[in-house]
C-alpha cells in the first residue's frame, strides 16, 4: 500500500503529515517527522557506535519519549570530560618527556 502525504512549509521547514492508515500510527508520524529535521539540520552529528551502544539509545529514547535536545544536554557534558580527561593525559605525557614544569 502506498503512503499518500501532504506537505506543508512551516518556517523553512518541511513537515510531512501522513493520512493515518490501517497501517501508520502516530509513532510513524513521529519519526517521519524526526527523520526530516535531521535531513535538513545544518547541525548534525553522526557517531559510529558499538552494538551495545546503538541497542542502549534504541531503548532509553524509545520508552523514554526523549529527543535529540534532551539528549544534547548529556552529550555537551560528556564532550567536557573527554576534554578534562585528554588535558589530564597531555600534562602526563608533557611531565613524561619534560619533567616536572
Amino acid at each position: 500500500k502506498q503512503v499518500q502525504c501532504q506537505h506543508y512549509y512551516q518556517s523553512s521547514l518541511l513537515v510531512v503529515t501522513p493520512f493515518i492508515g490501517p497501517l501508520l500510527s502516530a509513532a510513524y508520524s513521529g519519526l517521519i517527522r524526526d527523520l526530516v529535521d535531521d535531513y535538513l539540520s545544518d547541525y548534525k552529528i553522526t557517531l559510529s557506535v558499538t552494538e551495545e551502544t546503538r541497542s542502549l539509545y534504541d531503548k532509553i529514547v524509545s520508552n523514554t519519549g526523549s529527543t535529540d535536545e534532551d539528549i544534547e544536554v548529556y552529550l555537551k557534558a560528556a564532550l567536557g570530560h573527554m576534554l578534562k580527561d585528554k588535558i589530564q593525559s597531555m600534562k602526563k605525557l608533557q611531565e613524561e618527556v619534560f619533567g616536572q614544569s
